[in-house]
């Protein structure tokens, strides 16, 4: 894993009636690894002997990340014109300058607020509805909010299976599905999700998870 920092930038550029030139250098740090921390909190509540279920969450309510791992000072620098811009080698540009330091720097995790309900409208048929906050535009996270309908079938007592779509947020429409292999001591979920469109060249990403719950 890796972070990196920028805390400034310059650029220059220059152009006549003939041509552009220009150049930008960026000054950051850069670090291998690091620890850190993040506390969730969350309530739900159960009415109508669990028909519905509501809840709100905050994911990294507090937390971050100190890196501090074989950490360096970089400097980013590009140049360009727009007679060679055509012939730049992908190998050459941006060149990047590297020096070791000690030291370490720290990053905030992005918080997050989540509102759900579920609908429970018989023994097969269970709905479910989210809503998702973010509080800055960083990496995990979006001031657009975030809106997601699912439902989860279960023909089989221990084969649930899922389905669900999402829109906004920072992935924008998202459409997913998965499973659970419930077999009461243990409970295997997968799930997978498209982004940006269905299939092929509409998608713009894929995700996948997985989790195994122990119970007794």
């Amino acid at each position: 894993i890796q972070a990196l920092r920028l805390h400034s930038s310059e650029a220059n550029i220059k152009t006549t009636e003939m041509f552009i030139e220009g150049e930008y250098q960026g000054y950051g740090d850069r670090s291998y690894g690091g620890n850190g921390y993040g506390i969730d909190l969350g309530a739900a509540l159960s009415i109508e002997e669990g028909k519905w279920v509501f809840s709100l969450g905050f994911n990294n309510l507090l937390g971050g990340i100190s890196w501090n791992k074989d950490n360096e000072h970089i400097i980013l620098t590009s140049e360009f014109d727009s007679i060679g811009i055509s012939e730049i080698d992908d190998d050459e540009y941006p060149k990047l300058e590297a020096d070791t330091v000690g030291g370490s720097f720290y990053t905030f995790l992005p918080t997050t607020m989540a509102m759900g309900a579920s609908y429970q409208m018989n023994a097969t048929y269970l709905f479910t509805f989210e809503y998702e906050q973010g509080f800055r535009e960083t990496l995990g996270a979006s001031r657009t909010p975030r809106v997601g309908f699912g439902t989860e079938m279960t023909f089989t007592r221990f084969f649930p299976i899922r389905a669900g779509l999402s829109f906004g947020g920072k992935y924008g429409f998202s459409i997913g599905s998965g499973f659970s292999l419930d077999l009461d001591a243990f409970v295997w979920d997968v799930g997978i999700a498209n982004h940006g469109g269905f299939f092929g060249n509409s998608a713009k990403g894929l995700s996948a998870a997985t989790g195994m719950t122990f119970q007794w």
